[in-house]
C-alpha cells in the first residue's frame, strides 16, 4: 500500500510540474505572438478612479491574450471646483460609466496604472486564463519607442507586411497572476495524468498479452505463481502452461 501510494504521489508530483511548465510555456508562446492591439477581436472600456485621478481605461481580446490600457481622461479636469467637488464629479462619471455596463474584467492581473507614469500598458497572456504578465510604461504615448517594460523581456520586434506593414512590439511576461496560474497548472496536470494513465494501460495490456509481468516485462511463460520472480510485484493474468517437455 505504502509503494503505491508513494508511486502515485511521485507521478502526480511529476505531472503538475509539467502542468507548471506547460503553463509558463504556453504564455510565453503566445506573448511571442506580438500584443494584442491589431486585430482586435473584441474590445471594452470603463472610468476608473486612481487615487484620486480618473482615467479612461480600455481593453482589446484577442485568442489568449488581453491588452489593458489607461491614460488620464483630461477632459475631467474639473477646473475651478474645490478638490472635494472635482473628487465627486469623477466619482460621478465612473458611476456612469459602470451603470452603463462598462466594468472592469475580472480577475484583474495587476495595478491599471504604475506610480512612475502617467500612462500604461498591461499586456497578459496565457490558456486557458491569461496567467502572466507585463507593462509598458510612458509618460508620452505609450507606442512611443521610449516606454519602458516592467515585469518582463522585451523581445525584438516583429514586422509584418501585407496591405499594411505593422510593427508588432513583444515581451516575454515575468509577473505571474498567481490564481490563474496556478488553476492553469493543475488544468495541465490533470491532462498529463490522465495521458500518462493511458500510456500505462495501454503497455500493461501489451505485456499482459505477451505473457510477461506487465510492470517490469519479465517474461513469466511457465511461471506457475502469480507474481512475478524479477520485481515481486502480482500480475492478475492467466497463466501460461509450461511447454511439453520431450522426453
Amino acid at each position: 500500500m505504502n509503494r503505491t501510494f508513494a508511486g502515485v504521489a511521485r507521478r502526480a508530483t511529476w505531472c503538475l510540474g509539467f502542468g507548471v511548465l506547460t503553463t509558463v510555456l504556453v504564455a510565453w508562446a503566445l506573448a511571442a505572438a506580438g500584443e494584442p492591439s491589431w486585430p482586435k477581436a473584441r474590445s471594452r472600456y470603463w472610468m476608473d478612479l486612481i487615487g484620486t485621478d480618473l482615467y479612461y481605461v480600455s481593453e482589446s481580446f484577442v485568442f489568449g491574450r488581453v491588452e489593458r490600457q489607461s491614460r488620464p481622461y483630461t477632459a475631467a479636469s474639473a477646473d475651478g471646483l474645490a478638490p472635494a467637488d472635482a473628487l465627486e464629479k469623477k466619482r460621478a462619471i465612473m458611476k456612469s460609466s459602470r451603470e452603463e455596463g462598462n466594468a472592469p474584467s475580472r480577475p484583474s492581473w495587476g495595478p491599471l496604472v504604475s506610480k512612475s507614469s502617467n500612462m500604461s500598458q498591461q499586456h497578459a497572456s496565457g490558456w486557458p486564463l491569461r496567467c502572466m504578465w507585463y507593462e509598458r510604461t510612458a509618460t508620452t504615448p505609450v507606442s512611443n519607442t521610449t516606454s519602458e517594460v516592467l515585469g518582463g523581456y522585451e523581445l525584438p520586434d516583429r514586422i509584418t507586411k501585407g496591405k499594411v506593414t505593422q510593427t508588432i512590439r513583444r515581451a516575454l511576461p515575468l509577473r505571474p497572476a498567481w490564481t490563474a496560474l496556478v488553476l492553469n497548472s493543475a488544468f495541465f496536470g490533470v491532462v498529463y495524468c490522465v495521458l500518462f494513465a493511458v500510456l500505462r494501460l495501454v503497455r500493461r495490456y501489451r505485456r499482459r498479452a505477451s505473457g510477461c509481468c506487465i510492470f517490469c516485462a519479465y517474461d513469466l511463460a511457465g511461471i506457475a505463481t502469480d507474481r512475478c520472480p524479477e520485481c515481486g510485484e502480482a500480475n492478475s493474468r492467466t497463466i501460461p502452461e509450461a511447454a511439453p517437455r520431450l522426453s
